[in-house]
């Protein structure tokens, strides 16, 4: 992608999975990545049929193709198309496997400066329209970018009518407190981010955060204003990372503490169903004994 791409590889946004093209003959010829959906684009919202506030619901189902390349020396007829159809096939499981999410609308945006978007058209993908001109980052309408077509895929029978359903969340019961709101406001007591309104910005920002994990600022927020304020929230120069992630620290000691048993797994474990898990102890000779033995002869180290 760095080397052939005119966009590179990235770095992308939100979500993301990212899939090679092989060839058992000449080893890799290709790639795409998959990443999260724009965030506002007139003519997709206009296609589908979307509110500001049913496309701010909704808007996780859907999932851009930001990546396509096959190396330029590669001439083989109607491949672009056949490695589309053979990604379309195969993202939507990936992409719940990995997110718990099923997508229901694929887009990708096709430079009208460098491309025709052939290989879209021949893998079924429906034009609805041309982009603006604006990149995520234009705030002030100055329109750097190149215009772009819109393509879209749907990927389930009734994508229109599942994208435009936007339930309103019911009102939690006075008597049945949200485990949501308890765990945010347990997580983070004690923060002081030495103002009693960003304390109550920082709770707001954790239970978005906490309902849309793999969203970007913009679609976890749901409304321009929310953005503004998050935005201004981490740029608050008494704002610093410690003193955000402080009470976590400590509500995890505190729960550590009330357990016999702590499994420690750091971001590149890889774990193998067909052997045992490696048990990491604490505290260990206050186990039962017949609990101790019985870890002894399963696990592959105490």
């Amino acid at each position: 992608m760095d080397r052939y791409h005119p966009l590179k590889s990235g770095p992308l946004c939100g979500a993301q999975i990212r899939y090679l093209i092989t060839s058992r003959r000449y080893g890799v010829v290709g790639g795409l990545s998959f990443s999260a959906a724009a965030w506002r684009v007139k003519a997709r919202d206009t296609f589908i049929g979307w509110d500001d506030a049913t496309r701010a619901a909704n808007l996780p189902l859907v999932v851009q193709n930001s990546r396509f390349l096959i190396r330029p020396e590669v001439q083989v007829k109607h491949l672009a198309s056949q490695v589309l159809s053979l990604a379309i096939r195969r993202l939507p499981s990936d992409w719940k496997a990995r997110y718990h999410l099923a997508p229901l609308l694929l887009e990708t945006f096709v430079d009208t400066n460098r491309y025709r978007g052939t290989s879209y058209r021949a893998a079924n993908w429906i034009e609805v329209g041309i982009t603006a001109g604006r990149g995520r980052q234009d705030r002030y309408g100055a329109h750097p970018v190149s215009v772009k077509r819109i393509f879209l895929y749907p990927l389930h029978r009734h994508w229109r009518t599942l994208l435009r359903y936007n339930e309103p969340n019911p009102i939690p019961s006075p008597s049945t407190p949200s485990l949501d709101a308890d765990w945010v406001e347990g997580e983070f007591q004690g923060a002081s981010c030495g103002d009693e309104r960003l304390n109550k910005r920082l709770l707001t920002i954790v239970r978005d955060f906490y309902a849309c994990p793999t969203g970007n600022i913009p679609q976890v927020c749901g409304s321009k204003a929310k953005t503004k304020a998050c935005y201004r929230f981490f740029d608050h120069p008494e704002i610093h990372m410690n003193t955000l992630l402080s009470p976590h620290y400590q509500a995890t000691r505190q729960r550590v503490a009330k357990e016999p048993l702590v499994l420690i797994l750091q971001d590149t474990t890889i774990l193998n169903s067909t052997i045992k898990p490696i048990l990491i102890a604490k505290d260990w000779d206050r186990l039962a004994p017949v609990r101790r033995k019985r870890w002894d002869s399963s696990c592959m180290t105490p």
